[in-house]
């Protein structure tokens, strides 16, 4: 009878371990591993039926939705690594969600919008992503900006590292394509290059990156919330890519906070609001340009087309000019022949 009770004893124990192995793991796979350090302007979280507006602390969970409106961003703290911005008119998933002691792996998916990432390196064993309809960019200890617009068109610019860019396509990942982006560099991606990547086996272009494009990068950057629980390497990584940051020890009100960082929000806005217009004039220049080259062109193939029927005009003036001397030397041979038969005697 003891040896009964002893082996129910065991079976009991045996499967109460396995109930809290399997709680454990659970509650380890839906931790998280971000949390929100600033939010500015109208952003909200959808987590399962529930839409939200975060405060500093919040921490975001898998498959939560994130969404930011005009001149609004949220900034997000990820563990002790580093420091993700996701900025206005964006739309992020974080689609995957997992850390344990010994690895990690974070998936953002971005429909449309931009965001910023700067990661010290990670654990060996562990993935960062941010995955657009037309590209994922892998990172290991970077910083860099993915963007993404409604017409599919992707950007991944780096300014600190190595990325690894990869062509999406049908959202399936091409895993037997990819390209390395080291720093000051970028690639840019539509529906379009991909389809010429994947099937016609294209190459993927990396550009350099324009001083202007680096300095638009790191102001869209500018104020990132520095604390004491950030690790020294992404305090380093940050501090010599020229990023300006706000250390907490310098915010003495976070209200004041808030409004430095809308006045840098509206300033961003301003300068893309002029490299748009900017754009508008060199396209409209451009357009211009194009025009006056096809007139240009017209004009061109009018003035050959006029000496052409000029030419044709003049050969045909001085063809029947030819037939009008041949029609009258006939003339003449016949009338000679004429008075040559009318003078024979008659015998």
């Amino acid at each position: 009878m003891n040896k009964q009770y002893k082996n129910i004893f065991l079976f009991s124990f045996i499967i109460l371990l396995m109930i809290m192995s399997f709680s454990c793991k659970k509650e380890e796979k839906q931790s998280s591993i971000l949390q929100v350090q600033t939010v500015i302007g109208d952003v909200t979280i959808k987590s399962g039926d529930t839409v939200s507006t975060p405060v500093i602390g919040t921490m975001i969970l898998e498959n939560s939705i994130i969404k930011t409106g005009k001149l609004s961003i949220v900034d997000i703290k990820y563990k002790d690594s580093g420091v993700i911005r996701i900025n206005e008119n964006s739309n992020v998933n974080v689609a995957r969600l997992f850390s344990t002691d010994k690895s990690d792996e974070t998936i953002l998916k971005m429909e449309e919008g931009k965001v910023f990432v700067t990661v010290s390196k990670l654990f060996k064993d562990s993935k960062m992503q941010v995955k657009t309809p037309t590209s994922v960019a892998g990172i290991r200890g970077t910083s860099f900006r993915v963007s993404a617009e409604k017409d599919g068109v992707s950007r991944v610019d780096v300014l600190a590292g190595k990325v690894k860019v990869n062509p999406v396509k049908d959202e399936k990942v091409i895993e037997s394509i990819e390209k390395i982006v080291e720093t000051n560099k970028t690639i840019e991606m539509d529906q379009k290059a991909v389809e010429n990547i994947v099937e016609k086996k294209k190459d993927i272009k990396i550009v350099a990156l324009q001083k202007e494009e680096i300095e638009t990068i790191k102001e869209e950057a500018k104020f990132i919330k520095i604390d004491n629980t950030l690790n020294e390497e992404i305090k380093n990584e940050i501090k010599e890519i020229g990023i300006e940051t706000k250390p907490v020890e310098q915010i003495k009100d976070e209200k004041e906070y808030q409004q430095e960082l809308i006045k840098q929000l509206e300033k961003v806005q301003e300068g893309r609001e002029a490299e748009l217009k900017e754009k508008e004039k060199e396209k409209e220049k451009a357009e211009k340009v194009a025009l006056a080259e096809e007139q240009k062109k017209k004009d061109a193939e009018a003035r050959r087309e006029k000496v052409r029927l000029q030419r044709l005009e003049k050969e045909r003036i001085e063809r029947e000019k030819k037939e009008e001397l041949v029609k009258q030397q006939q003339i003449k041979e016949e009338k000679k022949k004429e008075n040559t038969v009318k003078n024979i005697p008659n015998f």
